[in-house]
């Protein structure tokens, strides 16, 4: 009969939207890990550049010196390995924007 269509019909919509709600809220959490984990793997990331970068430019420093006393204070190459420590090498294709988690969307 027909009620019993709309009522079948009724209770397959409720049910349909106890899924997506569940299925929802659990994706939500998967989607925030993972968030989570992207921006500290994004920030080790960025750690390690500077710090490969730093180390890349005191080797080319210390590669170029040529005679014993090269490293003195105040000489060329020590203000050189200074400025190594002192860069900011910052590199800005590391950072990972966010998004925002999709809007739940209402059942009907």
């Amino acid at each position: 009969t027909f009620e019993e269509a709309a009522c079948d019909s009724g209770a397959s919509l409720e049910a349909a939207c106890k899924a997506y709600e569940s299925a929802y809220t659990l994706r939500a959490e998967d989607y925030e890990d993972i968030t989570s984990s992207v921006t500290a793997r994004a920030i080790d990331r960025q750690t390690e550049w500077k710090h490969l970068k730093r180390v890349s430019c005191v080797l080319r420093t210390l590669a170029a010196t040529q005679r014993d006393g090269d490293l003195g204070a105040n000489s060329s190459a020590s203000l050189d390995l200074r400025a190594c420590y002192q860069a900011d090498w910052a590199n800005g294709n590391l950072t990972i924007p966010g998004q925002p988690l999709p809007a739940r969307q209402p059942c009907q």
